[in-house]
């Protein structure tokens, strides 16, 4: 059953039959006033004075003619008939006028209203189960305990609007069930709380709060328990691969409880290395063997160039060449090879002194002081500082053993071979 519907309908008709009946009680009203004011002795009085002033108007008028006779009854007759028309009508409506402005139109209306309604709803029969009339008073507001069941479209109060199209809130002896998204300021929950879903955190978490305290300490026992040697590797390989891509920034470094790099040093304790370059040395110590670049080997008391076995000191090998350079034995030193090859000494890539394997000098051009000493297997003719001696490479008996200059290109024989 519709009660909107009912009671609408049953309302219509109460406003259709009121404005009716009290139409009915003002026209009834209005019609007894006209009628006093309009009585029979009324209207008689008003049609004599109307005949009188039509006559005496008419006698003025009157000639003794027929047809004029007859235009003066005709005209006397119309007008008489138009002032009955017009007094009556200003009587009537003076008589209204007065009555209607003495009426209690408010009064009447509440008075047909209340006999309406109790004649009404006295013999009303409601739908089952609806509101009983009994229920209702109408002089104050209606009680909430007299609603029982059914749907309010459109609820509001103060407090409280409805703007859903479906149920979004159910409310059971045990459960309230919100059926979308819970909007509210604060939220403050006594008890436990289960939360299904996920959970998105727009605003700041109070990190002094017992519950995060509790959650941070229990994560950090778990991992720490949960932590094991393969997620150990894994995140320092992710340690180490960063460190390769954007490097190490400390100032110092301890290995042992022992400083090895304190800001731009590395300590005396860092005793192994597999550094490949470094820029400008100030100061090095090595001790041990040393190794620079497959060329320069250095031991104990041995330096070794192009070989990893030096024999003496200074042992050099140019292919199959070796040099050497150390102590012959005690007070003498010596330079030179240990093998059956030559040796110079020269300048200027002259072989200015030629020592060979058979233990033989050979000197191409010797200064004695001021006094060079060379060979020739013929006699020197050309200008040569005085004293200079040229040893004779061809010998033959009479012969000189050599040429002395005497200056300006003069020469003399010395020592004749016999």
């Amino acid at each position: 059953m519709d009660y909107n519907q009912a009671l609408s309908g049953l309302v219509e008709s109460l406003s259709t039959q009121i404005l009716e009946s009290v139409q009915q009680r003002i026209d009834s009203e209005i019609a007894a006033a006209i009628a006093k004011a309009v009585s029979p002795q009324r209207i008689d009085q008003l049609v004599t004075q109307a005949a009188n002033r039509a006559a005496k108007v008419a006698a003025a008028e009157y000639k003794p003619d027929l047809t004029q006779i007859d235009a003066a009854l005709t005209k006397s007759a119309t007008a008489i008939i138009h002032n009955i028309s017009t007094t009556a009508e200003t009587i009537v409506n003076e008589a209204a006028r007065n009555h209607v402005d003495k009426l209690d139109i408010n009064a009447i209306t509440q008075n047909a209203l209340s006999r309406l309604l109790d004649e009404k709803l006295k013999d009303y029969r409601f739908p089952e189960k609806s509101i009983k009339a009994s229920a209702i008073d109408f002089d104050e507001n209606i009680s909430g305990d007299h609603v029982n069941g059914g749907i309010i479209h459109g609820f509001s109060s103060d407090g409280i609007e409805d703007k859903a199209k479906a149920v979004q809130l159910t409310i059971l002896d045990t459960h309230t069930v919100i059926e979308n998204e819970l909007l509210t300021r604060n939220l403050t929950i006594k008890e436990s709380t289960i939360l299904e879903g996920d959970i998105h955190l727009n605003g700041n978490v109070v990190l002094s709060s017992p519950g995060f305290v509790t959650v941070v300490d229990a994560a950090s026992t778990q991992v720490q328990r949960n932590l094991n040697q393969q997620l150990f590797d894994s995140y320092s390989d992710l340690i180490f691969d960063k460190i390769k891509q954007q490097g190490l920034d400390l100032s110092r470094i301890t290995l042992n409880n022992q400083e090895v790099i304190t800001d731009n040093q590395l300590s005396s304790d860092i005793t192994v290395s597999g550094l490949k370059r470094v820029g400008v040395l100030d100061d090095l110590q090595v001790r041990g063997e040393t190794l620079i670049t497959n060329t320069l080997f250095v031991s104990s008391q041995r330096i070794g160039i192009n070989t990893l076995e030096p024999g003496y000191t200074l042992t050099l090998w140019d292919d199959d060449i070796e040099l050497i350079l150390g102590k012959k034995q005690t007070g003498i030193g010596q330079i030179g090879t240990t093998r059956n090859q030559s040796v110079v000494l020269t300048s200027n890539l002259k072989n200015n002194l030629l020592l060979k394997p058979d233990g033989s000098v050979t000197i191409t051009s010797l200064n004695l002081g001021n006094m060079n000493i060379t060979s020739s297997t013929t006699p020197p003719n050309y200008n040569a500082p005085k004293a200079t001696i040229v040893f004779n490479a061809n010998p033959s008996l009479g012969g000189p053993m050599g040429w002395v200059s005497l200056g300006d290109a003069k020469w003399a024989n010395f020592g004749i071979i016999e």
